[in-house]
């Protein structure tokens, strides 16, 4: 799948998703606070969360006292972060993350949560050298997503999520995700993992 494909897939899977996202939403509150945690400060920070789906994360940010830009490739997507933005606190703009309309060294952290798995390899890592891209000297470029397993519960809640997720979950999941950051000259500078290993919060700083 090129990107081109890529972009075609993604619009007609989220028009599709959008509508039913609010359950997925609720699930995955406690993962937006501990995401919201791992990051630490983040007042008068400007944040960009690129693939921000329903704006949750991005909302999350903003009620710390963040300035923050949200941006995806769906319009259905964006449609609900705006209805879920009451107070208008977010800068929604639709944009493909490989291609990002924002000039270098302009945001103070960049974000993505759960949406690493749903990108082919040549958009992931498109859409990594963009994030760092426009992430300030010193900044930060951070990631909340699936990760493998290796034993126990967390094996089974892995088993249970492919029946429900595209097939390119299950091929970033036996990706090694670290080798793709240092090909992309991001380095890892804190890692968490979450819910029995099932998911895991990635910092990397920008010298």
């Amino acid at each position: 799948m090129n990107e081109n494909e890529f972009v075609i897939y993604n619009k007609k899977l989220f028009k599709k998703v959008a509508p039913k996202y609010k359950w997925l939403d609720l699930i995955a509150s406690g993962c937006r606070k501990a995401f919201c945690k791992f990051t630490g400060h983040v007042k008068s920070l400007e944040i960009l969360d690129v693939a921000t789906g329903t704006g949750k994360q991005a909302l999350a940010f903003a009620k710390k006292g963040a300035k923050v830009t949200g941006m995806d490739l769906s319009e259905d997507m964006l449609h609900y972060a705006r209805l879920n933005d009451k107070s208008k606190m977010i800068n929604f703009h639709c944009a493909n993350g490989s291609k990002l309309p924002f000039d270098n060294n302009k945001f103070d952290i960049v974000t993505m949560s759960f949406a690493l798995h749903c990108m082919t390899p040549d958009v992931r890592e498109n859409t990594l050298r963009e994030m760092k891209r426009v992430a300030k000297k010193g900044g930060r470029v951070m990631f909340i997503d699936y990760c493998k397993p290796k034993r126990g519960i967390g094996v089974l809640i892995y088993k249970s999520l492919t029946k429900f997720e595209t097939p390119l979950y299950k091929k970033f999941l036996q990706t090694d995700f670290d080798i793709t950051l240092e090909k992309v000259g991001l380095k890892k500078v804190k890692h968490e993992k979450l819910l029995f290993g099932t998911m895991q919060m990635i910092s990397c700083e920008l010298n």
